[in-house]
């Protein structure tokens, strides 16, 4: 809207207020005005198609060499800067380097429509600068997802290990529960065999046996009971 205000008012010929003939034409201001809007609608792709909308830009720096008033105008300076920007900033592998030829061509052609060697010192500080601002942005923001897609991988890396662990120490539960409950069965049998041996001849003995197998097998439980706790406090940790 500013460029087209400006594209249709500006006449550098006159100070403001005097009225003198109109130095640009109707005709000119006209394809100065649509280059412009080419121009500015294009920004809208700055980010999917980069080098599309610098090759506007290429195109309407061109127009400028034979619609004067596009030149002179200063809002379009602002899409150039965009679209150099835009370039150094999302144009990847070999686009980038096309992107940068086409900025060298940009600044080429912006210099020689008034050719001196202090503006193409000022065009090329300023588009130059544009693109190697969108340039380190785009490696600030390849290097954010280089590390956020570390911390997803230690992350992940971080609960295998943490999953490992506890499948092993289940493992070792489970070795030591098979132990326990395999002693004391082992013993409940031998003194279930001695106490049905010394039944009629020796009852001490019998009931010596029978209060050992009370023992063990209260032990075994309550032991069983102690490793079945710690399993389940792994699977509600899980």
């Amino acid at each position: 809207v500013l460029f087209q205000i400006e594209v249709w008012t500006i006449d550098p010929s006159h100070p403001p207020g005097d009225v003198g003939t109109d130095v640009f034409s109707s005709g000119e201001r006209a394809i100065a005005a649509a280059a412009g809007l080419v121009l500015a609608v294009s920004l809208a792709w700055r980010r999917r198609a980069p080098l599309l909308v610098l090759a506007v830009a290429v195109a309407t720096s061109v127009v400028a060499n034979f619609a004067v008033v596009l030149d002179v105008a200063t809002t379009p300076a602002v899409a150039l800067v965009v679209a150099v920007y835009s370039v150094g900033a999302h144009a990847e592998q070999t686009r980038e380097w096309i992107g940068l030829a086409g900025v060298v061509a940009l600044i080429a052609i912006n210099a020689a429509i008034e050719f001196s060697l202090g503006n193409l010192l000022f065009i090329a500080l300023i588009l130059g600068g544009a693109w190697l601002a969108g340039r380190a942005i785009r490696y600030r923001r390849e290097r954010e997802q280089v590390l956020e897609r570390l911390t997803v991988d230690l992350e992940r890396e971080r609960e295998e290990k943490a999953r490992a662990a506890v499948a092993e120490e289940r493992v070792r539960i489970a070795r030591e529960l098979h132990d326990v409950v395999a002693h004391a069965i082992s013993v409940i049998v031998l003194q279930a065999r001695g106490a049905r041996r010394s039944l009629a001849a020796d009852p001490v003995e019998t009931r010596e046996a029978l209060d050992t197998i009370e023992a063990t097998g209260s032990e075994a439980l309550a032991e069983m009971r102690r490793l079945l706790g710690m399993l389940r406090r792994d699977d509600e940790e899980i």
